[in-house]
């Protein structure tokens, strides 16, 4: 007896993801909101409701932020973080960024949130520009 076996298989639709990558719309941040004082967060962007930067990852890579954070007369500055809730910074709700080291960063918009504390209470301290560059 012969016997015939008929197999019938459909593919399904299959998209490759698209090469992980980082853009800006600027190469100079701005810090928006109102600055506390002694202590608090600089939130650094590209302008009103425009994020720092957006993200497309869609197979998990990661990121590496290289920066210094500068150095000041009274006080520290830092930590820097990323958030993915543009126009807002609450710390510890982001992603720490530490230089030199990668991170997971998911698909968005993001800006940054730079910590500084211990600010001398009569003001009139800055915070000197530093540069951040992603790889």
């Amino acid at each position: 007896m012969v016997y015939a076996v008929f197999v019938n298989h459909n593919t399904p639709s299959v998209t490759p993801p698209a090469i992980p990558f980082l853009s800006s719309t600027c190469s100079n941040l701005v810090e928006e909101g109102a600055l506390q004082p002694v202590t608090g967060i600089a939130l650094l962007d590209c302008g009103p409701s425009i994020p720092a930067f957006t993200v497309t990852n869609q197979n998990q890579a990661q990121f590496t932020a290289t920066f210094t954070l500068p150095s000041v007369a009274q006080g520290t500055v830092g930590p820097l973080e990323v958030s993915q809730t543009v126009n807002q910074c609450a710390q510890g709700t982001g992603f720490l960024l530490s230089s030199g080291q990668p991170v997971p960063l998911p698909s968005g918009q993001y800006d940054y949130c730079l910590g500084y504390g211990g600010f001398p209470s009569t003001g009139g301290q800055t915070i000197p520009s530093f540069s951040i560059a992603w790889s």
